[in-house]
């Protein structure tokens, strides 16, 4: 029985089978125009019915592929199906994958301090203000591949001296002039005794400096001349100037040509002790005009830190001569004169903070006449020298000293020795980027028309501070204490501080104010105050200066 209904079953579903491949064709053997048959040589087969249904007789179509997808590579439905292993979809790697990241990570790696990256880093903060430091972008790290930022643009630096002249260009050579002019009180324009007799003041003053913009050689100087008017006292009106220049031409290296010049324009008072009045009762109506003129040429060789140099210098000075109100006239030009002399100098540069040196001046003298107005032959030769050091001993306190001694022989034998010893020294302590203290000492021998005197030695001392308020308003204070000690026999002076001879002290001090409109406008004012004490009876006198003027540089 068993048996018998399996039999049964399998024959049931065998004809059935039968029946439905009889009654549609076989896909499998289905023609294809292009490809032919499958399993076939690819010949040409007959062509299907066109209403043919490969279907046709089941109860469902067949499912498709577990490989087909719409719009793949697969085959249609109605198409060949491939039996084979089903194709594995390939995964696409992400376009922009994400770091990895972990718990504790690595700190970023910067440039090292040295590098040029972050040298580059720290300049271009340099200049930024705290905020816009903070707000700067740092370079990427080494291992970064970065296209690095724009740098922002450096902020304009601020000029430390906006106000200070531009200059004209002359060429290669860079000229600053200026123009003065001032109204003001002199209390004492004649610098006489009592009773003084003041004075309005009307002073007008030209001048510049100038330097060259050459890469080799040099060259730098500055000049002034003013003229002052007392429209009470016309016979007190007087000029003044003063100036210098420096140069240098560089041969080779270690050698260099120097040459250079000055000039100056004083005025005699008239209590001068060169001055002798007629009579008693006669006064000084002039006030005679001195100038002197010079200059230099040489040159200067370095053997490493050993620098040797010799200048020759010739000089000329001249004076107007004297009125006075009895009529008489002081032949002062009698005593025009002309230095001829020569200077070395050698120094050697221990550091360059420190250049100790050693100098020697011998000159000798001429007149243009054989006796001056006094009947005195003063033709002489001098002899100077001095030992001293230029030092820097911090980049704010920089200065030269020296010490020697100095004579000077004449050949009328009534005329002593001029000598003394000498201290000369200059010092700039830069106390802040404001403010500026300046120290100076000097000793001068000068020439004199008194009798009996062979000359004078003036020893100055004199301190100034200069101080900026604002960037447009600065403020100046200077003092000057100079002692002139007139050496000789059979001096006619009584005197104060000695038994013999004629001494003279005078103490100056200055306050000026300037306050710069604008780069070439600027409005100054000053105070200046004199006392001359001297053992000449009826010499001393006090002034007081007020000015209030106004410049003009370009």
């Amino acid at each position: 029985m068993r048996a018998t209904g399996r039999g049964a079953i399998i024959a049931r579903v065998l004809a059935a089978c039968g029946a439905a491949l009889a009654a549609a064709p076989a896909s499998a053997q289905t023609a294809n125009p292009t490809n032919g048959l499958r399993g076939s040589s690819g010949l040409p087969a007959a062509a299907a019915p066109a209403a043919a249904d490969p279907n046709a007789g089941l109860v469902s179509p067949p499912p498709p592929p577990a490989s087909y997808a719409a719009g793949a590579a697969d085959p249609a439905p109605d198409a060949a199906i491939n039996y084979g292993k089903p194709r594995k979809l390939q995964k696409k790697p992400p376009t922009n994958p994400a770091p990895k990241t972990s718990k504790h990570p690595l700190p970023a790696l910067e440039p090292y301090r040295t590098s040029y990256e972050a040298k580059q880093q720290a300049r271009l903060r340099r200049n930024l203000s705290p905020e816009e430091a903070a707000a700067f972008p740092r370079m990427p790290a080494p291992t970064v591949a970065a296209v690095p930022a724009p740098a922002p643009r450096a902020a304009r630096k601020q000029e430390e001296k906006p106000f200070e002249a531009v200059g004209v260009g002359i060429g290669s050579l860079r000229l600053k002039p200026y123009i003065e002019g001032y109204g003001g009180y002199d209390t004492n324009p004649y610098r006489e005794n009592s009773p003084p007799k003041s004075s309005p003041m009307l002073r007008g003053e030209v001048g510049g400096t100038i330097q060259s913009d050459w890469s080799q050689h040099g060259l730098v100087g500055d000049f002034r001349v003013g003229y002052s008017d007392f429209p009470r006292v016309s016979s007190a009106n007087r000029p003044d100037g003063a100036g210098k220049i420096d140069g240098k031409i560089d041969v080779t290296r270690d050698t260099t040509l120097d040459y250079g010049g000055a000039f100056s324009i004083t005025t005699l008072r008239p209590g001068t002790p060169g001055l002798q009045v007629g009579t008693s009762t006669a006064a000084s109506t002039n006030s005679p005009v001195a100038w002197s003129a010079g200059g230099y040429a040489g040159a200067t060789h370095r053997f490493n830190r050993l620098e040797v140099s010799l200048r020759g210098t010739l000089d000329r000075a001249q004076t107007g001569d004297a009125t006075f109100s009895d009529g008489t006239i002081q032949k002062l030009s009698l005593n025009d004169y002309t230095t001829l002399g020569l200077r070395p100098r050698v120094s050697y540069e221990i550091t360059p903070g420190l250049k100790p040196f050693v100098e020697a001046t011998v000159d000798r003298r001429i007149y243009d006449t054989t006796y001056d107005v006094n009947g005195f032959r003063r033709n002489s030769t001098g002899l100077a020298v001095r030992a001293g050091a230029a030092f820097e001993i911090t980049r704010q306190l920089t200065g030269e000293a020296s010490g020697g001694y100095l004579q000077r022989e004449y050949e009328d034998p009534r005329l002593t020795k001029l000598h003394g010893p000498t201290v000369d020294a200059a010092v700039i302590w830069t106390a802040s980027p404001l403010t500026t203290v300046t120290l100076r000492g000097s000793t001068t021998a000068n020439e004199t028309t008194l009798a009996n005197a062979s000359g004078a030695i003036s020893r100055t001392v004199s301190a100034e501070i200069t101080h900026a308020l604002m960037r447009n308003v600065t403020l100046t204070g200077l003092a000057s204490y100079q002692v002139t000690s007139y050496q000789g026999e059979h001096l006619q002076a009584a005197s104060q501080y000695t038994a013999t001879g004629i001494n003279e002290r005078l103490l100056t001090a200055t306050v000026k104010a300037e306050y710069a409109l604008t780069r070439t406008v600027s409005v100054k004012a000053s105070y200046s105050y004199e006392q001359l004490k001297s053992t000449v009876p009826g010499s001393d006198y006090t002034a007081n200066v007020f000015l209030l003027g106004l410049r003009l540089q370009r």
